[in-house]
């Protein structure tokens, strides 16, 4: 669930009525969920495209948006064409946001750079604003000033604990068994997991969590994979001595 700050800071850009907000990211699910929230806070549609899939509702349909030239608005196999898609969101009758994920690779086409341009200057009249969803978003100089940039919140140390204490609940429930490890070792996993993708930080917990055991082991793949992710050297310094393996069995919920 997207946190209250980030649902706010979202809306306070969509305030501005920027008519294309740029969000860099690989955490698709968390920018849909974020503008779900966004969606139940201001009553908005919220359409999404992609390739796959074409141009479909996500949040509030209103079956009066669009007519899709007389098929039925659940038809989208017209609208996986990224032109044919911007051209019914032209059509849009309502104020809606609209995400366009993995856009990336279509900005270079002039056809589809124009288009947008041209929902972009209708932005404050007709309520419509873009949403562009990607890992690496280079925006063409024509978009440029009609554009802003939001980041996505990162992990934060009391987000990665509740997402471990999710996760160990559910292990619990499955297995009706506990974990066990040394604190300290598993202090400095959730620490070096800040920062991460939510969806690497699960992952990772549950390959953490698989044996039932919370070891160094388990400290050296997050060191490894959070390398891979943000592209820096991590230095980890282990301890001599480590603590025990029975210095938390039956490990409990962490709290800060």
């Amino acid at each position: 669930m997207p946190t209250l700050p980030q649902v706010e800071s979202l809306l306070s850009l969509l305030e501005t009525k920027t008519a294309i907000t740029v969000i860099e990211t690989h955490e698709e699910r968390r920018v849909m969920a974020l503008f779900e929230a966004v969606a139940r806070r201001t009553q908005r549609e919220v359409w999404t495209w992609s390739v796959s899939q074409g141009l479909r509702a996500a949040h509030g349909l209103k079956l009066k948006l669009l007519d899709f030239e007389q098929s039925s608005p659940a038809d989208t196999n017209a609208t996986k064409e990224l032109p044919d898609a911007l051209r019914q969101v032209g059509r849009m009758h309502e104020p809606a946001l609209v995400v366009l994920l993995d856009i990336h690779p279509y900005l270079s086409n002039p056809v589809v750079t124009r288009a947008l341009k041209e929902l972009a200057l209708q932005c404050e009249t007709s309520g419509r604003q873009l949403v562009f969803v990607g890992h690496d978003i280079t925006l063409p100089d024509e978009l440029a000033p009609h554009a802003s940039r939001f980041e996505v919140e990162a992990m934060t140390l009391e987000r990665v604990k509740a997402l471990f204490n999710e996760e160990l609940q559910r292990r619990r429930n499955r297995s009706g068994q506990d974990v066990a490890g040394a604190r300290a070792t598993l202090d400095s996993l959730l620490r070096h997991m800040v920062a991460m993708p939510e969806a690497a930080v699960r992952h990772l917990v549950r390959l953490t969590l698989g044996d039932g055991q919370v070891t160094a082991a388990d400290l050296a793949s997050v060191l490894s994979a959070k390398q891979a992710s943000l592209g820096v050297a991590e230095l980890l310094v282990f301890e001599q001595n480590p603590p025990s393996m029975d210095d938390v069995a039956g490990m409990r919920a962490l709290k800060r």
